[in-house]
């Protein structure tokens, strides 16, 4: 699926995607959602809300219980409110907006939840493609980790129990050559192997490739 820069009434390379709903909610552009969320007093108010076109938006939302929590695709056309693939993503958070080659525009999205005691977090990408409704954008994985919530990596809770194989740390990202056709995100990641103890690091690197956003390399430190 090829990566477009869609020249829209909202797509200026100067502006971000997603801003704060508290400061456009207002605004005569979003009105539409605002009028959404007027009818519906007693839906969870959005975080981060991003104009697709006149009548399409995307809008985060974490003021929810954990099932509700995520990325929502709202069409006031047919005043459609659906959470994008049908999977929450708890404590749903827009971590930086960069550009790639020919001004395209990418959105680093972080996720997190704690499962079964362990601490599952990681990030997603998301940008426009050529298409219409909730085919216009695409939003893909990338990189995610499993830890210790209270100790890290493998831990040890006060039952002795401890993860299974690899625990995972993603100890930060950098964005490389952005404004070039080389941009990509490199994530510094630590492993523990829980039966040895044994540590390892290394950077985990993604770009834009083949009409999507892989992985291209591992990097040891």
């Amino acid at each position: 699926m090829a990566l477009l820069f869609i020249v829209s009434d909202i797509a200026y390379a100067s502006e971000s995607y997603f801003r704060s709903c508290d400061s456009v909610l207002e605004s005569l552009d979003f009105k539409p959602l605002k009028l959404f969320y007027d009818s519906r007093p007693n839906q969870a108010r959005p975080d981060d809300c991003f104009r697709l076109n006149k009548s399409e938006f995307l809008v985060t939302v974490t003021n929810a219980v954990r099932i509700d929590q995520g990325l929502y695709f709202y069409d006031s056309n047919d005043n459609s409110y659906e959470l994008v693939g049908g999977h929450y993503w708890p404590e749903i958070s827009i971590k930086r907006e960069f550009i790639g080659g020919n001004q395209k525009r990418f959105v680093l999205v972080s996720t997190s939840n704690l499962s079964r005691g362990n601490w599952e977090y990681g990030y997603r990408i998301l940008y426009l493609v050529p298409g219409k409704k909730i085919e216009s954008f695409a939003v893909k994985d990338l990189l995610f980790a499993k830890e210790n919530p209270v100790s890290g990596f493998c831990g040890h809770d006060s039952d002795g129990v401890e993860l299974n194989d690899i625990a995972t740390s993603i100890n930060g990202f950098d964005i490389v050559d952005e404004g070039s056709d080389k941009v990509r995100v490199q994530f510094n990641v630590e492993e523990e192997d829980c039966k040895t103890g044994i540590h390892r690091k290394y950077n985990r690197v993604f770009m834009p490739q083949a009409g999507g956003f892989t992985e291209v390399e591992q990097i040891k430190n």
